[in-house]
């Protein structure tokens, strides 16, 4: 599955849509952090075996979309595809996974994603 990021130069009354990334690529979420860089977290992996686990990994862009960062792994091995994502004021980064067993894990990067922490699971 593709990934494409949506963009209006005129208040939403055109858009232009950029592909991100193309291939086995699931559930992404978007949020923009308090400097303006742009984030997508994503499942990365395949849905044709139930079995099968992934990994959550997320990229980022500087300049509006225009060029993104290499994918850096939030979570391995993860078996469920959902992943969501926050950022705070201060920048600190929360990913949300729903797993397969509907367990919902929590990850954190206080460095602008260059190193997660896992916080909690629930469920």
């Amino acid at each position: 599955m593709k990934i494409y990021i949506g963009k209006s130069l005129d208040d939403g009354a055109t858009w232009n849509f950029e592909e991100v990334l193309s291939g086995d690529y699931y559930y992404p979420s978007l949020a923009i952090d308090p400097d303006g860089r742009l984030w997508v977290v994503y499942w990365n992996g395949t849905l044709t075996d139930p079995t099968t686990t992934g990994d959550i990994e997320i990229i980022y862009s500087d300049d509006e979309g225009e060029t993104w960062s290499g994918a850096v792994v939030v979570a391995a091995g993860i078996r469920g595809q959902n992943a969501g994502i926050t950022i705070n004021l201060d920048g600190k980064i929360w990913v949300s996974i729903i797993q397969a067993a509907l367990t919902q894990r929590f990850y954190y990067s206080e460095d602008r994603g260059a190193t997660w922490n896992f916080e909690e699971q629930v469920g």
